[in-house]
């Protein structure tokens, strides 16, 4: 019977992607996840080394603006690259 080790140090992917009928996208990436809900147009971005249970929300802090910006623009380019046909840009205009 074949055990996991734990002995690997880094994912498979360099980033993953998610998506919910209309009404969630999600990226992760660099130790960060980056949630969007288009319709109520609201941001999480977590830090998942720091808090991987995801309880601080840190979408809104100024610290945290440029890391919120680079992950939606990769969000929108993983969104083309998956033929996702929800527009978000409209909404990074406005939350950014």
């Amino acid at each position: 019977m074949a055990q996991a080790k734990g002995t690997q140090k880094e994912g498979n992917y360099k980033e993953i992607y998610g998506a919910y009928i209309n009404l969630q996208r999600m990226i992760r990436k660099d130790g960060f996840k980056l949630i969007v809900y288009p319709k109520i147009k609201k941001l999480l971005l977590f830090d998942l080394q720091n808090d991987p249970d995801e309880i601080e929300n840190l979408a809104e802090g100024p610290k945290q603006k440029e890391k919120v910006r680079s992950l939606f623009k990769d969000l929108i380019q993983l969104q083309k690259e998956m033929e996702d046909e929800l527009n978000l840009e409209e909404i990074y205009e406005r939350l950014i």
